[in-house]
């Protein structure tokens, strides 16, 4: 019999539960694995390892939050990369792996052709590991490269490893969804990843909740929506310096992206956060790879504030009709007018002229 998956949170895996985990790993009953901060012993954590790589089941592994405490597991992780062609889903979010330990289990999911989903999220990461994602996210002639990146909570990464990765992300065709969360971006980090996705156009989910940019990177971001949203349907804005204007004109062009069928039931946002979707990091960091894992099975609901949208913002198209409607109305008299009194047509219609062009230099522009 298939068992879907066998989880475990916040416990001390005994050599027993080890070996029942391993036999049906072994006997190709398992499809996912999902340990977060557990505690084993070495000897435990290599018997469960190499019974995934043998594995003809597995398709996600979820090692998260301490799992993977020192290069010797990450060694053993790689060997797992390299055995099992099945895998498709691997998140080790919240492990200290660092620019080295990412660019051996880089290096070993190079080998495998199947993972498209890598959540490294809070792994203090820095610049070197642009360098080793790149080799994931763009296409070659045994990969496709990876469809969905997290890479929350990794403040080491500089301005010129956001621009780095934006120019990787620009030719990631393969790529739908990034996780970049609580980073460093600021408004130089995020807007040369907003030109990343601007460039991509396949794009479908982009978190930048926490990243430390303010409204003239929001403008950046309705400037993109406006004219090259592409296939962008879910932004998370939270817990950054937006105005609600802003983030409700981005909200009414993304529903527009939202695919036929989706729901579009109304929740209550936060008061800094455009998002499509209920989903979303409440918590710290650490949350994102629950997100993204639920991403990978389940379809995205949408969601809308349409009240605060309309208190907040008028289309540009109402507030055009609303401050020439009288001008309109006047003309439309005296031309009724004018027709009674033949004479005075030549002089009434230059006065009509006159006027309406005063008052269309009165009208608000919106770009």
């Amino acid at each position: 019999m298939l068992v879907n998956a066998a989880e475990h949170s916040d416990v001390e895996l005994t050599k027993e539960r080890i070996k029942e985990m391993s036999d049906l790993l072994e006997s190709n009953q398992l499809r996912v694995l999902s340990l977060r901060n557990c505690k084993m012993s070495d000897v435990n954590f290599k018997r469960l390892m190499k019974s995934c790589g043998s594995s003809k089941s597995l398709l996600q592994m979820s090692l998260s939050v301490g799992v993977i405490s020192d290069q010797q597991r990450i060694e053993l992780l790689a060997q797992v990369l390299r055995k099992n062609k099945l895998l498709k889903s691997l998140h080790i979010h919240g492990n200290p792996i660092g620019d080295e330990g990412l660019k051996v289990i880089a290096e070993a999911l190079s080998y495998n052709s199947h993972v498209t989903t890598l959540d490294v999220g809070d792994c203090d990461l820095g610049d070197p590991s642009i360098q080793h994602l790149r080799l994931l996210l763009l296409p070659t002639a045994e990969q496709e490269g990876l469809s969905e990146l997290g890479l929350s909570a990794n403040t080491r990464i500089t301005e010129a490893g956001w621009a780095s990765l934006a120019m990787t992300v620009a030719h990631s065709p393969n790529l739908r969804r990034i996780y970049l969360d609580y980073n460093n971006l600021g408004n130089i980090g995020a807007s040369s990843l907003l030109v990343g996705v601007a460039a991509n156009q396949q794009i479908e989910v982009l978190d930048l909740e926490g990243t430390g940019f303010t409204e003239v990177t929001a403008q950046l971001l309705l400037d993109l929506m406006q004219n090259y949203p592409g296939k962008l349907r879910k932004i998370t804005l939270r817990e950054n310096k937006v105005k609600k204007s802003t983030v409700a004109a981005i909200k009414s062009i993304l529903r527009i992206n939202v695919p036929d069928g989706a729901s579009t039931d109304a929740s209550e946002d936060d008061f800094l956060s455009t998002t499509a979707s209920v989903t979303s990091s409440q918590g710290p960091p650490s949350c994102t790879s629950d997100a993204m894992s639920e991403t990978s099975t389940s379809a995205t609901e949408v969601t809308d504030t349409e009240d605060s949208v309309r208190s907040e913002t008028s289309t540009v198209k109402d507030l055009v009709l609303t401050d020439i409607e009288e001008p309109i109305e006047k003309t439309q008299v005296e031309k009724v007018d004018a027709s009674k009194k033949n004479k005075q047509k030549k002089k009434v219609k230059e006065e009509e002229d006159e006027d309406l062009g005063e008052e269309l230099k009165e009208v608000p522009v919106f770009w």
